[in-house]
């Protein structure tokens, strides 16, 4: 049996134990719960409409006051790590790791650090929202530099171009595109971290929909989710144009209005400008909290106890449970639908209802799917799986649709040849021309599931994040280092498992 049998058979072991282990119970009023819910999402209330709109406007200027912190540093730490205002490997290696550090971090968690060292201001939503997207925008950005063309570069270097000179006419001319469309991309999940904010506190479309869940008023509910919905749609458009080259000018202008609206908005009426972050009294706050969670002001220590460790590390493999469910429900969900989201396989209308399923799930935030969830279901780790499946079941799905919709045709020509249908066509043509690309996808999505695993505990979906937030609010302050050191190192062996994965795979 070769490396790639066993690694399978291996992952459908734990896939399969995983769910034999994930009890499913609904709560006493679970399925009427639920279609109360289900035919709530066709009668949203329109009533609620304007300060839907409203909230709508506070949400989307967090998330763009928030990405602009997160590109600017995002692109000038790049420039760096990425060797070319250095050549220096340990400052390469030090400025790529703080990217790691900040992104395996959720912006939730950043959230609930930053308030409880500063306190609840405008200026800690927005940290929380630069810190993560600093790492995820670093990473990429560097990545784009590494692998340029540098044949100008050295044209312009053998001219006596300066550094700057450099950067301005020969490397970010070649960049910019992929810079800016990735930005977009990021923009939009910016947006829906913005949403979920509300957990500290953000007023914007988070927590209205967190209110009216928790009134129990599904209709009024339904109304902020479709605007956030329509938010994400409007990205979509913006981010398809772009990448077509039909709204390049017009995305500049867009931007420059959204970037001072944005900072007018939070600096004035949110009152930011009078926020006093940085200040002797916030440092001894900060010290004072660093110094609860590394343990030099309490008695007892969690991550030196090793009844702690080994509950946690139970949690550990819970959450891991959890991830694997996740990711199962996802790809079984996108195999179901994925031919059907696709143009030259699908008819038309059914392509554009696929689509919109797509583009809905993913819309909704992990967090407002399981906090949806637990009103069915009874907390437990079924809940995060579920509310983890449903969004990315929408972006494993796209993806793996564009993977068929972009593939090359000559495969598939002498199976039509043969008279082959549409059924066959997929299984012996389409299916070993895309199975490569699914499966890295998969991976990717599971690697990005495991990090999300503990913002869904955090509204008792169990696992590390259920645990974290019941010590948060108990101010068990080395219970949370604790479970912070088990989450970070499942980041990284996810990171290397992945890598080795793809490498078996590619």
């Amino acid at each position: 049996m070769n490396s790639k049998k066993t690694i399978a058979l291996i992952i459908l072991f734990l896939i399969v134990i995983s769910f034999i282990l994930t009890p499913i119970k609904l709560n006493t009023n679970g399925l009427e719960t639920a279609g109360e819910i289900i035919t709530s999402a066709f009668k949203p209330s329109i009533s609620e409409l304007p300060q839907a709109l409203n909230a709508s406007i506070t949400t989307v200027f967090y998330a763009v006051a928030g990405m602009s912190i997160a590109l600017l540093f995002s692109f000038f730490l790049s420039l760096y790590a990425s060797g070319i205002l250095t050549e220096s490997r340990r400052i390469q290696n030090i400025i790529r790791n703080f990217f790691a550090a900040t992104r395996a971090i959720h912006e939730l968690i950043w959230a609930l650090f930053f308030v409880t060292a500063f306190g609840l201001m405008p200026m800690t939503a927005l940290l929380a929202l630069a810190v993560p997207y600093t790492g995820m925008l670093g990473k990429v950005f560097t990545d784009i530099f590494c692998h340029m063309d540098l044949k100008k570069i050295q044209r312009l270097e053998g001219l006596g171009a300066s550094k700057a000179q450099m950067i301005l006419y020969g490397y970010l001319p070649q960049a910019l595109p992929q810079l800016i469309s990735y930005s977009l991309y990021r923009f939009e999940c910016a947006l829906r971290s913005s949403t979920i904010l509300s957990f500290v506190g953000i007023t914007g479309l988070g927590m209205k929909i967190q209110l009216t869940l928790n009134d129990l008023k599904f209709n009024e509910m339904f109304t902020y989710i479709y605007v956030l919905f329509l938010l994400v749609v409007v990205i979509e458009i913006w981010g398809n144009f772009y990448r077509q080259k039909k709204f390049q000018n017009g995305t500049v202008v867009v931007s420059i209005l959204l970037l001072f609206s944005s900072w007018y908005f939070i600096l004035i009426p949110e009152g930011a400008l009078y926020d006093t972050l940085i200040s002797q009294k916030n440092l001894a706050y900060t010290m004072d909290f660093i110094s609860k969670l590394l343990g030099f002001q309490s008695e007892t220590i969690a991550f030196l106890d090793m009844n702690e460790i080994t509950h946690v590390f139970v949690l550990t493999l819970k959450t891991l449970q959890m991830s694997f469910v996740a990711i199962a429900l996802s790809i079984l969900f996108m195999s179901l639908t994925v031919i059907l989201a696709t143009k030259r396989y699908s008819h038309p209308m059914i392509y554009g209802m696929v689509r919109t399923i797509y583009l809905f799930t993913r819309a909704i935030p992990e967090l407002i799917w399981a906090m949806i969830l637990v009103f069915i279901f009874k907390p437990g780790i079924w809940v995060g799986a579920l509310a983890l499946a449903i969004h990315n079941f929408g972006i494993l799905s796209k993806l793996c649709a564009e993977v068929i919709e972009n593939m090359d045709e000559k495969p598939l020509l002498s199976l039509r040849q043969t008279g082959a249908n549409k059924g066959e066509l997929f299984m012996y043509g389409v299916l070993p021309s895309v199975i490569k690309s699914f499966i890295s996808y998969s991976i990717y999505r599971w690697e990005i599931i495991l990090r999300t695993t503990i913002i869904v505990g955090l509204v008792g979906a169990g696992g590390l994040g259920y645990y974290f937030r019941l010590n948060f609010s108990w101010f068990h302050y080395t219970n949370i280092t604790l479970v912070l050191i088990f989450y970070l190192l499942l980041v990284k062996v996810a990171d290397k498992l992945s890598l080795y994965l793809n490498k078996v795979w590619g």
